[in-house]
């Protein structure tokens, strides 16, 4: 029978240390392995949401619409504006013709018949 060699009490003493540094180490990577997991399973969901949320939302669509719609909205300040000013000008207008028979009604003398 081969002869087994025989371990001093130093050597004996560092395997067990050896092995316990071993088995902290791999319930350490054990417990970084959990924790990724859960970090990865996390950002999956979060992922997926996001991906759900693009294909109901349509970004192509959405940006057409948006330009569209700002395209109208300055067209409608533009007329807004148009329409603002032409309203003063006929107003101005309107004014002015009131005020002229107003004073032609005053030289002529005009006798209301409500007097």
């Amino acid at each position: 029978m081969p002869r087994e060699p025989k371990l001093n009490l130093k050597d004996h003493d560092l395997l067990i240390r050896l092995d316990q540094k071993v088995d902290n180490l791999i319930i350490s990577m054990d417990k970084l392995n959990d924790g990724t997991t859960q970090q990865l399973a996390q950002h999956d969901l979060r992922i997926n949401a996001l991906e759900k949320l693009h294909e109901e939302l349509n970004p192509k669509e959405i940006a057409t619409q948006v330009k569209d719609n700002t395209d109208f909205i300055k067209s409608f300040k533009i007329t807004w504006r148009l329409m603002i000013f032409t309203t003063s000008i006929i107003s101005a207008v309107i004014s002015f013709i009131l005020a002229l028979v107003t004073i032609a009604l005053r030289i002529f003398q005009f006798n209301s018949p409500l007097k």
